[in-house]
């Protein structure tokens, strides 16, 4: 006998993995979490932080200006980690849909969908999402939010 599992069933495992992933960042405020499941199946992971050649220094970590200068996004992460292996994937992130920036990052890479946790938005991010999920959907990027 065959045992099939389903889409989400597979979502929720792919999503815990992201919040492990999320576990790397040595951001002390936010962490966050991503991966890209190819068509094939390979899994690639990202999470926020400095770029590979600068410092991992407490103080820039703990100022937040320095900090937001310097971080790379999770899903940015992933995607440059992924290379030409990202189009078609599936991206699953730990926390809140992508940011409008992330956005264009993930529709440029061509992935086929996003999968997020549903939660409360603070309301300090709200217009930037509502401008990510417009230009996810401009882009014909289906959109899963688990949860809501």
């Amino acid at each position: 006998m065959i045992i099939e599992r389903s889409q989400k069933d597979k979502d929720l495992v792919y999503l815990d993995i992201a919040k492990s992933v999320a576990n790397l960042s040595k951001d002390p405020s936010t962490k966050v979490g991503c991966i890209i499941v190819d068509k094939e199946g390979g899994i690639h992971p990202g999470y926020n932080g400095f770029p590979q050649w600068i410092e991992d220094r407490s103080e820039w970590l703990e100022d937040r200006e320095i900090k937001l200068m310097l971080t790379i996004h999770a899903e940015v992460n992933a995607i440059k980690k992924a290379g030409k292996l990202a189009e078609g994937g599936c991206l699953y992130l730990s926390t809140l849909i992508p940011c409008q920036n992330c956005a264009i990052q993930i529709v440029h890479a061509k992935l086929s969908r996003v999968v997020a946790w549903g939660q409360v938005l603070p309301r300090r991010w709200a217009e930037d999402m509502t401008k990510a999920k417009w230009i996810l959907e401009q882009g014909k990027i289906n959109l899963d939010i688990i949860g809501e």
